[in-house]
Protein backbone atom coordinates (compact mmCIF):
# COMPACT_ATOMS: atom_id res chain seq x y z
CA UNK A 1 0.00 0.00 0.00
CA UNK A 2 1.48 3.35 -1.08
CA UNK A 3 1.42 6.01 1.62
CA UNK A 4 2.46 9.61 1.04
CA UNK A 5 2.89 12.24 3.76
CA UNK A 6 1.09 10.13 6.38
CA UNK A 7 2.13 8.45 9.61
CA UNK A 8 2.85 4.79 8.88
CA UNK A 9 0.41 2.25 10.33
CA UNK A 10 1.76 -0.27 12.80
CA UNK A 11 1.33 -4.01 12.40
CA UNK A 12 -2.26 -5.18 13.12
CA UNK A 13 -3.61 -1.64 13.50
CA UNK A 14 -7.21 -0.82 12.58
CA UNK A 15 -7.92 1.69 9.86
CA UNK A 16 -9.74 4.20 12.15
CA UNK A 17 -6.86 3.99 14.65
CA UNK A 18 -4.35 4.83 11.94
CA UNK A 19 -6.49 7.68 10.61
CA UNK A 20 -6.86 9.05 14.15
CA UNK A 21 -3.10 9.09 14.64
CA UNK A 22 -2.65 10.77 11.27
CA UNK A 23 -5.22 13.43 12.19
CA UNK A 24 -3.47 14.14 15.51
CA UNK A 25 -0.01 14.35 13.92
CA UNK A 26 0.88 18.05 13.50
CA UNK A 27 2.97 17.24 10.42
CA UNK A 28 0.04 15.61 8.62
CA UNK A 29 -2.17 18.23 6.95
CA UNK A 30 -4.20 15.94 4.68
CA UNK A 31 -6.68 14.90 7.39
CA UNK A 32 -8.01 16.81 10.40
CA UNK A 33 -9.29 15.75 13.80
CA UNK A 34 -12.74 17.13 12.92
CA UNK A 35 -12.94 14.64 10.01
CA UNK A 36 -12.37 11.75 12.42
CA UNK A 37 -15.00 13.06 14.84
CA UNK A 38 -17.48 13.36 11.97
CA UNK A 39 -16.59 9.85 10.80
CA UNK A 40 -17.37 8.50 14.27
CA UNK A 41 -20.64 10.39 14.43
CA UNK A 42 -22.07 9.50 11.01
CA UNK A 43 -24.21 6.46 10.24
CA UNK A 44 -24.36 5.34 13.89
CA UNK A 45 -27.67 3.59 13.33
CA UNK A 46 -26.22 1.61 10.42
CA UNK A 47 -23.03 0.48 12.13
CA UNK A 48 -24.88 -1.07 15.05
CA UNK A 49 -27.72 -2.72 13.12
CA UNK A 50 -26.21 -3.92 9.84
CA UNK A 51 -23.80 -6.86 10.34
CA UNK A 52 -23.06 -6.96 6.61
CA UNK A 53 -21.47 -3.50 6.53
CA UNK A 54 -18.31 -4.78 8.22
CA UNK A 55 -15.18 -4.18 6.20
CA UNK A 56 -12.11 -2.14 7.03
CA UNK A 57 -13.85 0.19 9.47
CA UNK A 58 -13.80 -1.96 12.65
CA UNK A 59 -15.20 1.03 14.60
CA UNK A 60 -17.00 3.35 12.22
CA UNK A 61 -19.23 2.81 9.22
CA UNK A 62 -17.31 1.86 6.11
CA UNK A 63 -18.82 4.35 3.65
CA UNK A 64 -17.32 7.43 5.28
CA UNK A 65 -13.99 5.64 5.73
CA UNK A 66 -13.83 4.96 2.00
CA UNK A 67 -14.56 8.64 1.30
CA UNK A 68 -11.67 9.66 3.56
CA UNK A 69 -9.36 7.12 1.90
CA UNK A 70 -10.26 8.42 -1.57
CA UNK A 71 -9.49 11.98 -0.50
CA UNK A 72 -6.10 10.80 0.72
CA UNK A 73 -5.42 8.99 -2.55
CA UNK A 74 -5.35 5.50 -0.98
CA UNK A 75 -6.44 2.66 -3.27
CA UNK A 76 -9.54 0.91 -1.90
CA UNK A 77 -8.32 -2.58 -2.80
CA UNK A 78 -5.03 -1.97 -1.03
CA UNK A 79 -6.95 -0.63 1.93
CA UNK A 80 -9.08 -3.77 2.20
CA UNK A 81 -6.05 -6.01 1.81
CA UNK A 82 -4.08 -4.22 4.52
CA UNK A 83 -6.78 -3.38 7.06
CA UNK A 84 -9.56 -5.89 6.33
CA UNK A 85 -10.77 -8.48 8.84
CA UNK A 86 -8.99 -11.83 8.77
CA UNK A 87 -11.96 -13.89 10.00
CA UNK A 88 -15.72 -13.81 10.62
CA UNK A 89 -15.29 -13.97 14.40
CA UNK A 90 -15.70 -10.20 14.74
CA UNK A 91 -17.17 -8.58 17.81
CA UNK A 92 -20.08 -6.17 17.30
CA UNK A 93 -18.89 -2.57 16.69
CA UNK A 94 -20.25 -1.31 19.99
CA UNK A 95 -18.43 -3.96 22.04
CA UNK A 96 -14.99 -3.54 20.42
CA UNK A 97 -13.64 -1.74 23.47
CA UNK A 98 -11.34 -4.51 24.72
CA UNK A 99 -7.63 -3.74 24.76
CA UNK A 100 -4.25 -4.79 26.18
CA UNK A 101 -3.22 -2.14 28.69
CA UNK A 102 0.45 -3.06 28.25
CA UNK A 103 0.29 -2.53 24.47
CA UNK A 104 -1.43 0.82 25.06
CA UNK A 105 1.26 1.89 27.53
CA UNK A 106 4.02 0.81 25.14
CA UNK A 107 2.42 2.82 22.30
CA UNK A 108 2.28 5.98 24.38
CA UNK A 109 5.94 5.60 25.36
CA UNK A 110 7.12 4.98 21.80
CA UNK A 111 4.61 6.96 19.67
CA UNK A 112 2.95 9.35 22.18
CA UNK A 113 -0.52 8.06 21.27
CA UNK A 114 -2.05 4.55 21.51
CA UNK A 115 -2.90 2.40 18.50
CA UNK A 116 -5.87 0.03 18.35
CA UNK A 117 -5.20 -3.56 17.22
CA UNK A 118 -7.42 -5.55 14.89
CA UNK A 119 -6.70 -8.66 16.97
CA UNK A 120 -8.61 -7.09 19.90
CA UNK A 121 -11.78 -7.02 17.80
CA UNK A 122 -12.48 -10.79 17.64
CA UNK A 123 -14.38 -12.91 20.15
CA UNK A 124 -11.76 -15.62 19.60
CA UNK A 125 -8.95 -13.35 20.89
CA UNK A 126 -9.61 -12.51 24.56
CA UNK A 127 -5.87 -12.59 25.38
CA UNK A 128 -2.96 -10.47 24.17
CA UNK A 129 -0.56 -13.00 22.67
CA UNK A 130 2.43 -10.68 23.19
CA UNK A 131 1.90 -9.86 26.86
CA UNK A 132 -0.13 -12.99 27.79
CA UNK A 133 -2.78 -11.02 29.68
CA UNK A 134 -6.55 -10.99 29.43
CA UNK A 135 -7.75 -7.89 27.61
CA UNK A 136 -9.22 -5.10 29.68
CA UNK A 137 -12.67 -3.84 28.69
CA UNK A 138 -14.27 -0.39 28.72
CA UNK A 139 -17.94 -0.89 29.56
CA UNK A 140 -19.16 2.28 27.85
CA UNK A 141 -17.19 4.57 25.60
CA UNK A 142 -17.73 6.29 22.21
CA UNK A 143 -15.58 4.61 19.57
CA UNK A 144 -13.90 7.88 18.65
CA UNK A 145 -12.62 8.26 22.25
CA UNK A 146 -11.60 4.71 23.08
CA UNK A 147 -7.88 5.00 22.26
CA UNK A 148 -7.48 7.83 24.75
CA UNK A 149 -9.85 6.23 27.28
CA UNK A 150 -7.86 2.97 27.19
CA UNK A 151 -4.73 4.87 28.21
CA UNK A 152 -6.57 6.77 30.95
CA UNK A 153 -8.26 3.71 32.46
CA UNK A 154 -5.29 1.34 32.30
CA UNK A 155 -5.78 -2.21 33.56
CA UNK A 156 -9.45 -2.72 34.45
CA UNK A 157 -9.06 -6.37 35.43
CA UNK A 158 -11.43 -9.26 34.66
CA UNK A 159 -14.57 -7.33 33.73
CA UNK A 160 -17.87 -9.24 33.45
CA UNK A 161 -21.21 -7.43 32.96
CA UNK A 162 -24.16 -8.29 35.17
CA UNK A 163 -25.13 -8.42 38.81
CA UNK A 164 -22.47 -9.75 41.23
CA UNK A 165 -23.30 -12.11 44.08
CA UNK A 166 -22.20 -11.37 47.62
CA UNK A 167 -19.04 -13.41 46.96
CA UNK A 168 -17.55 -13.23 43.49
CA UNK A 169 -15.69 -16.28 42.18
CA UNK A 170 -13.66 -16.43 38.98
CA UNK A 171 -10.75 -18.38 37.65
CA UNK A 172 -7.57 -16.88 39.14
CA UNK A 173 -5.62 -14.67 36.77
CA UNK A 174 -2.23 -16.36 36.39
CA UNK A 175 0.16 -17.74 33.79
CA UNK A 176 -1.59 -21.13 33.69
CA UNK A 177 -4.94 -19.57 32.79
CA UNK A 178 -3.18 -17.57 30.08
CA UNK A 179 -1.41 -20.67 28.76
CA UNK A 180 -4.60 -22.72 28.47
CA UNK A 181 -6.57 -19.94 26.77
CA UNK A 182 -3.78 -19.06 24.35
CA UNK A 183 -3.44 -22.73 23.39
CA UNK A 184 -7.00 -22.61 22.03
CA UNK A 185 -6.78 -19.05 20.72
CA UNK A 186 -3.65 -19.87 18.70
CA UNK A 187 -5.19 -23.08 17.36
CA UNK A 188 -8.26 -21.20 16.10
CA UNK A 189 -6.05 -18.59 14.41
CA UNK A 190 -4.07 -21.31 12.62
CA UNK A 191 -7.25 -22.70 11.06
CA UNK A 192 -7.43 -19.64 8.80
CA UNK A 193 -3.96 -20.23 7.34
CA UNK A 194 -4.53 -23.61 5.70
CA UNK A 195 -7.00 -25.27 3.36
CA UNK A 196 -6.74 -28.59 5.20
CA UNK A 197 -6.27 -29.10 8.93
CA UNK A 198 -5.70 -32.20 11.05
CA UNK A 199 -8.23 -32.84 13.78
CA UNK A 200 -6.44 -32.31 17.14
CA UNK A 201 -4.61 -35.42 18.31
CA UNK A 202 -5.21 -37.27 15.02
CA UNK A 203 -3.82 -37.58 11.51
CA UNK A 204 -7.28 -37.06 9.97
CA UNK A 205 -7.29 -34.13 7.53
CA UNK A 206 -10.51 -32.15 7.06
CA UNK A 207 -11.50 -28.99 5.24
CA UNK A 208 -10.33 -26.06 7.40
CA UNK A 209 -13.46 -24.10 6.46
CA UNK A 210 -15.66 -26.82 7.93
CA UNK A 211 -13.63 -26.87 11.14
CA UNK A 212 -13.88 -23.08 11.36
CA UNK A 213 -17.65 -23.36 10.90
CA UNK A 214 -17.83 -25.97 13.66
CA UNK A 215 -15.80 -23.81 16.07
CA UNK A 216 -17.91 -20.78 15.18
CA UNK A 217 -21.18 -22.61 15.90
CA UNK A 218 -19.93 -24.11 19.17
CA UNK A 219 -18.67 -20.73 20.39
CA UNK A 220 -21.98 -19.11 19.49
CA UNK A 221 -23.85 -21.85 21.36
CA UNK A 222 -21.64 -21.34 24.41
CA UNK A 223 -22.15 -17.56 24.36
CA UNK A 224 -25.88 -17.17 23.70
CA UNK A 225 -27.30 -14.31 25.77
CA UNK A 226 -29.69 -14.61 28.68
CA UNK A 227 -33.22 -13.50 27.74
CA UNK A 228 -36.52 -13.28 29.58
CA UNK A 229 -37.32 -16.81 28.41
CA UNK A 230 -33.98 -18.55 28.00
CA UNK A 231 -30.88 -19.06 30.21
CA UNK A 232 -27.41 -17.88 29.12
CA UNK A 233 -24.91 -20.11 27.34
CA UNK A 234 -22.38 -22.25 29.20
CA UNK A 235 -19.55 -19.82 28.37
CA UNK A 236 -21.34 -17.13 30.36
CA UNK A 237 -22.14 -19.42 33.30
CA UNK A 238 -19.10 -21.63 33.94
CA UNK A 239 -16.09 -20.07 35.68
CA UNK A 240 -18.13 -17.05 36.75
CA UNK A 241 -20.57 -16.56 39.63
CA UNK A 242 -21.97 -13.28 38.33
CA UNK A 243 -25.58 -13.17 37.09
CA UNK A 244 -25.67 -12.39 33.36
CA UNK A 245 -27.40 -9.36 31.96
CA UNK A 246 -30.79 -9.98 30.37
CA UNK A 247 -31.55 -9.13 26.76
CA UNK A 248 -35.19 -8.05 26.97
CA UNK A 249 -36.19 -9.37 23.57
CA UNK A 250 -37.82 -12.52 22.24
CA UNK A 251 -35.07 -14.11 20.15
CA UNK A 252 -35.27 -17.31 18.13
CA UNK A 253 -32.33 -19.73 17.96
CA UNK A 254 -30.67 -18.04 14.96
CA UNK A 255 -30.98 -14.62 16.58
CA UNK A 256 -29.48 -15.87 19.86
CA UNK A 257 -26.57 -17.40 17.98
CA UNK A 258 -26.12 -14.20 15.98
CA UNK A 259 -26.02 -11.72 18.84
CA UNK A 260 -24.42 -13.64 21.73
CA UNK A 261 -20.76 -14.18 20.83
CA UNK A 262 -20.26 -10.82 19.06
CA UNK A 263 -21.51 -9.06 22.20
CA UNK A 264 -19.27 -10.85 24.71
CA UNK A 265 -16.51 -9.41 26.89
CA UNK A 266 -13.00 -10.93 27.14
CA UNK A 267 -13.65 -12.96 30.31
CA UNK A 268 -16.73 -14.60 28.77
CA UNK A 269 -14.82 -15.31 25.54
CA UNK A 270 -11.97 -16.80 27.58
CA UNK A 271 -14.42 -19.12 29.38
CA UNK A 272 -15.91 -20.23 26.08
CA UNK A 273 -12.46 -20.91 24.58
CA UNK A 274 -11.56 -23.10 27.56
CA UNK A 275 -14.68 -25.16 26.85
CA UNK A 276 -13.75 -25.30 23.15
CA UNK A 277 -10.38 -26.69 24.21
CA UNK A 278 -12.19 -29.59 25.87
CA UNK A 279 -14.81 -30.11 23.16
CA UNK A 280 -12.28 -30.15 20.31
CA UNK A 281 -9.74 -32.17 22.35
CA UNK A 282 -7.05 -29.50 22.04
CA UNK A 283 -5.82 -29.91 25.62
CA UNK A 284 -3.44 -32.65 26.68
CA UNK A 285 -4.19 -34.80 29.74
CA UNK A 286 -1.92 -32.67 31.91
CA UNK A 287 -3.64 -29.49 30.71
CA UNK A 288 -7.05 -30.97 31.46
CA UNK A 289 -5.83 -31.82 34.96
CA UNK A 290 -4.63 -28.23 35.36
CA UNK A 291 -8.02 -26.89 34.27
CA UNK A 292 -9.82 -29.27 36.64
CA UNK A 293 -7.61 -27.99 39.45
CA UNK A 294 -8.67 -24.43 38.62
CA UNK A 295 -12.30 -25.44 38.72
CA UNK A 296 -11.99 -27.08 42.14
CA UNK A 297 -10.03 -24.17 43.61
CA UNK A 298 -12.57 -21.66 42.34
CA UNK A 299 -15.49 -23.70 43.77
CA UNK A 300 -17.28 -24.15 40.45
CA UNK A 301 -19.36 -27.12 39.37
CA UNK A 302 -18.57 -28.63 36.01
CA UNK A 303 -20.07 -31.43 33.84
CA UNK A 304 -18.39 -34.78 34.32
CA UNK A 305 -18.31 -35.55 30.59
CA UNK A 306 -18.61 -33.95 27.16
CA UNK A 307 -21.98 -35.68 26.81
CA UNK A 308 -23.24 -33.78 29.86
CA UNK A 309 -21.70 -30.56 28.58
CA UNK A 310 -23.50 -30.99 25.26
CA UNK A 311 -26.76 -31.64 27.11
CA UNK A 312 -26.34 -28.48 29.18
CA UNK A 313 -25.63 -26.41 26.07
CA UNK A 314 -29.19 -26.95 24.81
CA UNK A 315 -30.91 -25.71 27.96
CA UNK A 316 -32.05 -22.65 26.00
CA UNK A 317 -33.25 -24.61 22.93
CA UNK A 318 -36.99 -25.24 22.73
CA UNK A 319 -38.53 -28.39 21.26
CA UNK A 320 -39.63 -26.47 18.16
CA UNK A 321 -36.02 -25.41 17.53
CA UNK A 322 -34.54 -28.93 17.57
CA UNK A 323 -34.82 -29.41 13.80
CA UNK A 324 -33.04 -26.13 13.17
CA UNK A 325 -30.31 -27.07 15.65
CA UNK A 326 -29.75 -30.41 13.91
CA UNK A 327 -29.44 -28.71 10.52
CA UNK A 328 -26.91 -26.22 11.84
CA UNK A 329 -24.72 -28.92 13.38
CA UNK A 330 -24.54 -31.15 10.30
CA UNK A 331 -20.90 -31.84 9.49
CA UNK A 332 -18.88 -34.41 7.55
CA UNK A 333 -18.59 -37.90 9.00
CA UNK A 334 -15.03 -37.22 10.18
CA UNK A 335 -15.95 -34.07 12.16
CA UNK A 336 -19.16 -35.59 13.49
CA UNK A 337 -17.36 -38.67 14.75
CA UNK A 338 -14.57 -36.53 16.22
CA UNK A 339 -17.02 -34.39 18.23
CA UNK A 340 -18.78 -37.62 19.20
CA UNK A 341 -20.20 -37.48 22.72
CA UNK A 342 -20.55 -33.68 22.76
CA UNK A 343 -22.77 -33.78 19.66
CA UNK A 344 -24.67 -36.74 21.11
CA UNK A 345 -25.56 -34.59 24.12
CA UNK A 346 -26.22 -31.48 22.05
CA UNK A 347 -28.50 -33.11 19.47
CA UNK A 348 -30.43 -35.42 21.79
CA UNK A 349 -34.18 -34.83 21.16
Amino acid sequence: MKIHNLVHPIYDETFPSWMTRCALDPKTLAISESAIIFWGACDLGVQFSDPFSLGVEFDFHQSQGIIIANKLGIDTKSLLSYFGASSDFLLAPGIRTAYCHLCIHSDVVSKRFPSWRKSWCYFTNPYCAEHRCLLSHIDSCPAVEKQWQAFVRGNLGDYVPGRPHRRLYRLPANSSRAWLTLRVQTWVQRLHRHKLCALPGTNILVDARELIQAVNLVLRMLLVPRTDRTPPGAGRVYFNSQTSRIVHKILDLDQRLECGAPNSVPYECMSALLLVGLIFKIFTKSEISLLNKFIVQSEFEFPSSLLDLGSECISHVSFSENDRLNKLFTFSDEVTEFLGSFLDGLLTP
